[in-house]
Formats: C-alpha cells, structure tokens, sequence
C-alpha cells in the first residue's frame, strides 16, 4: 500500500531519480569528453598552425641569408669594384671611377634598400653610397676583420647601424685577383625594412599573437624585433627570465611549450633557431584568446545540464504518474477484492507492462473466481458423492433381489405366456440399465488406486466387445496395428473402454453407422481411438462432456466420460474428444507402456 508519508521512498521519486540521475551523469560525462576532446582539437590545430607558420619563417629567413650572400658574391666579383681596387693599388687617378661606381652604388640603396661599402686592404672605404662615408675606417668593424681572413661570406650579427642609424645586418666578403687579397666587399641591410617583413610580426593569429627574433648574449637573451607589448624592444630589451619561449629558443632548442612569456601570461608557443645566425625564432599566442571557444562551450554545457536536468524532472514526474496512476487503482481494487468482492472491474487498458500487470491480476480474478466456483462444485459434488454412494448402496440389494426374482420367473415360466415372458424381459433390461448407473455411481463416489499389470490393448477391447450385442444396422470395424501391450488395472481400462462403446453405439442408435476402434502405436504410449458417425456433438457441449452430471441423453445421469477420465488419469493416461456436429466424434485414449 502506498503511504503519503513515505513520499522520499515513493515510486514517483524512484522513477524521477532513475531518470534524472542517470540523463545529468550522461550529459556531465558527454560534456566532460566533448570538452576534453575540443581543448585537445583546437591545441592540435593551434600547434599545426603555428609549427607550419614558423616553418615558413625560419625557411623565409634562411632563404633570404642566402639570397643577401649570392648578392656579396656578386659584387665581390664584379668587374668594376675589382678595377677600382687595382687602380688604387696602382697609385693611379681613379676619380672618375670611383664617382661612376658610387653613383652605381647610390642607385643599389635607392632600389634594393641596403648600403654598400668598399674597403680597401687596409679597411678604408673608397667607395659607398654616400660620399660622407668615403676614407673613413672600418678596419676595427667585424665585417672587415673576419672577411679580411676568409675566402666564405662573413655574416655580422645584428647590431645598432650608425649611418643607417637603425639596426642593421652586415654580409661582407673579401675581393682578390688571382691569389692577390684587393680589399673587402661589405652590404649593410636595413633590419626593419627587409627583415621584418620575412618575420610577420603580427602573421593573423589573434589579438595576443606575436613572432620575433632573439639572440643570446651571455646569459641573457635579448629581442632582434619589436614585440607586441614593446615596440622599441630591438636590441634593447633582455627578456627577465629563463623558463619562456624566447630563452628555449636562443638556445637552440625547437618545439612546442605551453609557458608562461615575459609578460608572466600562459601562452602556446612554438620555437625554431637557425643555426648560421645564432637567432631563435618565436611565434607564440594566449592560451586564453586560444582556448576561448572552449568558454563559450562550458557556457553552453551548463545551459544544456540545467535545461536536460529540470527535462528529466519533469519527465520523470509525468512518468511517476502514468505509473503510479494505474498501481493505485490496482490497491483500491485490491482492497474491494480483501472484502470479498470478486466482481470487480479493472478499468486499465494498456499496451505496456502496467497494462499487462493489470491483466495478470484480471486473470489472477478470474482464477480465484474460477477457484471458488470449483470449490463451491466440488463441495457439492461431495456432497452429492456421499447421497450418491448411500442410494448406491441401498439400491444394489433390492436390484439384485428383483434381478434373482426376473430369474426364477424366466426359469418356471419357460413355456408361459409370451406377453409375461416379453415384460420379464424388459424388467432384465432395466435392472441391468439400473445397475449400470448403481456402478457409475459408486466409481463417482470413490476411484481406487490402480492395480496395474501388463495386458494387450486388442485383449482388453476384445473383452469389452464379447459382452455386448451389436445391432444390425452398426458395422464395427476393428483397426488394429499389432499387439501393443500397456501396464494398467486391467478392470479399470475395461470399464473405461465400456463406456466409449456403449455411448458410441447409444449416439448411433437407431438410425445405424459405423464404428471404427483403432490402435496406434508409439515410442512411450499406445493411442486407442473410437471413432463414430453418429449426431456430433456441438461445441458448446464439447467442453462440458467429462463434467459430472452433465449428459444430452434422455436417461442416464451425465457419469459416463467423467469415471472413464478418472479411471484412465488414475494410470497415467489422457483422455480427449474430438467432435463435428452431423459427422460424429472420436474419443482418444493414450495409454502408458513403461511402469513408471
């Protein structure tokens, strides 16, 4: 029974918890892997991005190294700067020269943008794009020293230009004829004009997105570009740690790092160095403008949670009730039931297992009504039963003393009056009609337990059959295949097959047929059948037929077919009827052969 004040332990709060519990989990898992799965996409395509970003950076940079020392070659090799070197060795008037090759020179700054200095031996210029610059020495710069001494392009690092007055990359390489050393070849690139644009400061990657250049100096590691935060950071700001990008970078090591910047901010950064300059290369982002996506997922997750969760409440609520609805109807009528009532109506018509609950207790009515009506029968039948077997018993003497009496009349009046002799006659009949249903009653009254033993089933029809007279217009055919042997009470049997036969010949009687007593064996069982083409027998009689005191016939009492049930159960055997109105019916026996 359900108790309103058991509401936590109630089956709608069951049902709500099973289905709002499990939906939230789901969805909290669901989320949790989605979000998991997102960080992990966008950090993968942010670090595809970024690796193929500062690839191309670092092949740019290095492609443009090479380019800037294709261009010193070539001059290096160039007719007129070795002409004016050797005039100048020679002691001879070389102005004209020198103001054609400067003016050449002037015209190199104008379109490619970078200066050029020719140095003699010594390190003097003889020759530059601006006249200023000519006879003075840059024997002390790095760019004459070291290719002064080596036949390679000498690569000067990034340093503060002063006539440029800006930063500023030296390529330089020395100018021979022959074996004999001229003097030195040195180009001057602008780093903000032709550098940076290989770089791409600010290369589409969000607000926070940066890529620069760094170089190490000693322990420390200073910017070669400006950076987002600090413009003027170019050769002259030292980044204040040692576990950021820009460090890793300047040392050479390449990858992908989730660190903090030089600003103390969690970034995603990817690092290359290129080896010939000594530079490290950044490209980095914040990892908050990166995963910033992911914010308004969670945001989604738990709008989605919340409206999935007050879902399932509400779900589980209208599911609490299509559930509890129909039990409560179930206790009321349980209740109705309790008092005796079994005449109660269940007013639930359902496709489901509520519906087929409420069916199982409309069966479960049934059969207690069923059941009380069984036992009101049988305690009738016993009742009956009792009466049946007293008046058995109080008839079975005086028939038996009128049946002696028909005897000795027939026997004294043996040549009397054939009128007298035909009414003895049909009081034999009736006393034997008389002790047929003094029987019928007393194997109602009482079935005794079978004394089984082995007998054929032809011997036991052949005995049925020797003690009836057949009528004339009844053919009897016998369809027996083989001798089939069963363990049963032989009597017992006998008087069931009596039974079939005397009502097979009563349905035929007096319009004629035919009789068919067949045999079948089987494995375990033999099948014994009676087949008649008498009246039939309809339908609605059919199920009733091994019910007590229910018969069609004229006389008789309705015990017939129920003893023969009883005494065929009795050895373990099933008894039915089959029948068709207007074609007559077959009654089955099936008999055991095994002991058991």
């Amino acid at each position: 029974m359900l108790n309103k004040s058991m509401l936590p332990l109630s089956i709608r709060n069951r049902v709500i918890l099973s289905i709002s519990v499990p939906i939230v989990l789901c969805i909290l898992v669901f989320s949790l892997i989605f979000y998991i799965y997102s960080y992990k996409s966008i950090k993968k395509e942010t670090v595809s991005q970024f690796s193929v970003i500062v690839d191309f950076q670092k092949m740019q940079l290095e492609r443009w190294l090479e380019e800037r020392e294709d261009v010193v070659r070539a001059l290096a090799l160039q007719c007129g700067i070795i002409k004016i070197l050797k005039e100048l060795e020679n002691q001879k008037n070389i102005e004209k020269m020198q103001e054609s090759l400067c003016i050449y020179l002037r015209k190199l700054y104008e379109n490619d943008g970078y200066s050029t200095f020719i140095l003699d031996k010594n390190g003097t210029i003889v020759c530059s794009a601006f006249k200023e610059f000519i006879g003075k020495s840059r024997a002390k710069r790095y760019y004459f020293k070291q290719a002064i001494n080596t036949d390679k392009v000498v690569y000067s690092d990034e340093y503060l230009s002063a006539h440029l007055k800006e930063p500023a990359l030296a390529f330089s390489k020395r100018v021979i004829s022959g074996n004999k050393l001229l003097g030195v070849v040195a180009t001057i690139f602008p780093f903000k004009k032709i550098l940076e644009k290989k770089i791409i400061l600010y290369p589409g990657i969000g607000k926070t997105g940066e890529a620069f250049l760094v170089r190490k100096e000693g322990e420390r590691v200073i910017a070669l570009s400006p950076l987002r935060g600090i413009p003027k950071a170019t050769l002259s700001f030292y980044f204040p740690n040692k576990n950021i990008p820009a460090y890793l970078a300047a040392e050479g090591k390449e990858g992908i790092y989730e660190l903090k910047d030089y600003r103390n901010i969690p970034v995603l950064a990817a690092t290359r160095y290129i080896k010939r300059m000594n530079w490290g290369c950044v490209l980095k982002q914040d990892k908050s403008e990166i995963f910033m996506p992911l914010n308004h997922l969670l945001y989604y997750i738990v709008s989605l949670a919340l409206i999935t969760t007050i879902l399932a409440i509400g779900i589980g609520c209208w599911l609490g009730y299509i559930i509890t609805s129909p039990l409560l109807t179930l206790e009321k009528k349980a209740r109705e039931i309790s008092k005796g009532d079994l005449d109660v109506e269940i007013p639930i018509e359902r496709r489901d297992e509520i519906g087929s609950l409420a069916s199982s207790f409309g069966h479960m009515l049934t059969g207690l009504k069923e059941a009380q009506d069984a036992l009101i029968k049988r305690e009738k039948l016993s009742t009956l039963g009792q009466i049946a077997g007293g008046i058995a018993h109080e008839l079975r003497n005086p028939l038996g003393v009128i049946s002696n009496a028909v005897y000795f009349l027939q026997m004294t009046m043996a040549e009397g009056d054939e009128i007298v002799k035909e009414y003895l006659g049909i009081i034999q009949k009736e006393v034997q009609d008389a002790e047929r249903i003094v029987r019928s009653l007393l194997d109602f009254m009482r079935v005794r337990p079978p004394e089984k033993e082995w007998i054929t089933v032809e011997g036991l029809i052949n005995e049925v059959l020797s003690a009836y007279t057949i009528p004339e217009n009844i053919k009897l055919k016998l369809d027996f295949r083989g001798e089939n042997k069963v363990f049963v009470d032989i009597n017992q049997i006998e008087r069931c097959f009596s039974n079939l036969f005397h009502n097979a010949i009563q349905a035929m009687t007096p319009k004629g047929g035919e009789l068919i007593i067949r045999t079948i064996p089987q494995k375990d069982q033999v099948i014994t059948q009676f087949i008649d083409t008498g009246p039939g027998i309809s339908k609605s009689d059919l199920e009733k037929i091994f019910e007590p005191l229910f018969t069609t016939k004229a006389r008789g009492i309705g015990l017939g077919l129920t003893v023969a049930k009883s005494l065929v159960e009795a050895n373990g055997g099933k008894i039915m009827a089959e029948s068709e109105e207007g074609k007559g019916s077959v009654f089955t026996v099936t008999l055991p052969k095994s002991p058991d």
